[in-house]
């Protein structure tokens, strides 16, 4: 709900008074046909509907100095194209022109009063008032816009709404959890590679849990034409605790190599003829035993270093990510 005022000077008309600086007089509805009245057209406008109560709320004002000032109350519907690839640090701006549509710039000027040009009630804030995840910030533009409507430069008084959202809420529904779930994906490195319920169940239950979440806020949050900023996030989270998988079975696929490398040798021990010495079977032996201690050596190894790079990467990717995205949301609050 808004109340707009527009005021103009019409030389045509001069009033008498007693003389008292200040003074106007009420018009009556019939009164306001006879008076020229400025067509103002909102371009961003979708819907309009005059506040009605036992009448319309509207009011028409003539003051000595031949200035008229009419006040209107109504309920409007303002549309706004909007960018959602940086959801949810995305700032809207919706621009709003009160402009004429009939006469051109130079027949007619707009432009906002020079003090107090926006008034809100005492429970607003400072220009600004917050929606349940968003702040609503407005200005006006002091200079009047030039807009083009049917081949002719119409002058306009531009107001700039602005909507940044709180993203304190998606910090804590989104971000964190997705964090925890990576971290709590690192955990399988230090479970033993033979415990394969255990770590697989971890890994895959984490993996699920990421899918199902991305799904939910793919459903439940805006659409754009590229990825938005928390899809991003969280399809980086999946491919982690993917990744991490991934290394399991390349744990798994080494051990169960190694136990078929030793059955395959013994196999090939117990069909030696038994003209071979006894220091061939010690040393065959021994080379089993070698690369046995070769392989677990090197599971052991993948898992550590995997205990180390998995962190790195996710931190590196989580300061390029906050670093890129807030750049570019702080470039469309400006």
């Amino acid at each position: 709900d808004v109340f707009l005022q527009i005021t103009w000077e019409d030389l045509r008309i001069q009033p008498v008074f007693n003389n008292k600086v200040g003074e106007y007089v009420e018009l009556t509805k019939a009164d306001r046909d006879m008076i020229w009245v400025p067509d103002l057209y909102i371009r961003q406008l979708r819907e309009m509907k005059m506040l009605t109560l036992f009448e319309e709320i509207s009011s028409l004002r003539l003051y000595e100095n031949s200035t008229i000032s009419l006040s209107i109350g109504a309920t409007i519907i303002i549309k706004c194209d909007m960018d959602f690839v940086l959801y949810p640090l995305d700032v809207q701006r919706c621009p709003v022109d009160f402009s004429s549509y009939k006469y051109p710039v130079k027949d007619l000027r707009f432009r906002w009063r020079s003090e107090n040009a926006l008034s809100f009630p005492n429970d607003f804030g400072d220009g600004f008032f917050r929606l349940p995840k968003y702040v609503v910030s407005f200005y006006t533009e002091q200079e009047s816009q030039i807009v083009n409507y049917s081949d002719d430069n119409h002058s306009s008084a531009r107001l700039e709404i602005t909507l940044s959202r709180e993203v304190k809420s998606y910090l804590l529904e989104n971000y964190l959890p997705s964090t925890l779930f990576v971290s709590i994906s690192w955990g399988s490195f230090v479970v033993v590679p033979e415990i394969v319920p255990g770590r697989m169940v971890l890994l895959v239950t984490t993996l699920l849990s990421l899918i199902t979440m991305f799904d939910t806020v793919r459903n439940n949050s805006p659409d754009a034409l590229e990825l938005k900023c928390l899809e991003v996030w969280l399809i980086s989270c999946t491919l982690f605790v993917f990744f991490a998988l991934m290394e399991y079975f390349i744990v798994l696929f080494g051990i169960r190599y190694d136990k078929h490398w030793r059955v395959a040798k013994a196999q090939h021990a117990s069909s030696i003829p038994p003209s071979i010495t006894l220091q061939s079977a010690v040393t065959m032996a021994q080379s089993t035993m070698d690369t046995s201690v070769r392989s677990a050596f090197f599971v052991r190894r993948l898992d550590q270093l995997s205990l180390i790079i998995f962190p790195v990467s996710f931190l590196i990717f989580t300061i390029s990510y906050w670093t890129m995205y807030l750049t570019e949301s702080k470039k469309n609050f400006k």
